[in-house]
């Protein structure tokens, strides 16, 4: 299969996070989050021909595809 390399190709991911609350530490963290921002930062250094850029929207205006998954206010970012 054959590709037109000419052609700008675009992957939007949304990001929610997802407060725990650890006892150990008596603190409010988001490691999944972090781990994922650490992971795309990664893939910044390694693969320098992709290029990420965070979009800052009003998350109303984009409409929700699916009805399994009820958005949060938490949902805080689109890369």
């Amino acid at each position: 299969m054959f590709h037109d390399k000419s052609k700008l190709q675009s992957i939007y991911i949304t990001i929610e996070k997802r407060f725990n609350f650890y006892l150990e530490t008596l603190s409010v963290q988001c490691p999944a989050y972090e781990y994922f921002l650490e992971k795309l930062n990664q893939f910044k250094i390694n693969l320098p021909l992709l290029t990420f850029e965070e979009i800052n929207t009003d998350l109303q205006s984009i409409k929700q595809c699916t009805s399994i998954y009820k958005r949060t206010k938490e949902l805080v970012n689109i890369f």
